[in-house]
């Protein structure tokens, strides 16, 4: 059993480490607000929450727009079920 989870684990790790390489450069945000959790849908879509209840959206991991929450309060987590 412990082979198999070894296996599993350096299978995740390489998985990680194909797909970061994508993701290898600082690019700005556009906001001064603190940043919380980021959460990627495909490869290269994904969203930012953080302070004043920023959400941010980015198609390319270039640019992110700004997206409307409706709160003000900050958003600690995402996640999207479907």
């Amino acid at each position: 059993m412990k082979k198999y989870i070894l296996l599993f684990v350096l299978y995740i790790a390489g998985f990680h480490v194909l797909f970061a390489q994508f993701w290898n450069t600082t690019e700005p945000s556009g906001t001064d607000e603190d940043l919380y959790d980021v959460y990627f849908t495909g490869i290269d879509k994904g969203y930012v929450v953080g302070g004043n209840g920023l959400i941010l959206y980015t198609d390319t991991g270039m640019t992110w727009t700004e997206q409307n929450s409706g709160v003000s309060g900050y958003l600690h987590g995402i996640v999207f079920t479907d």
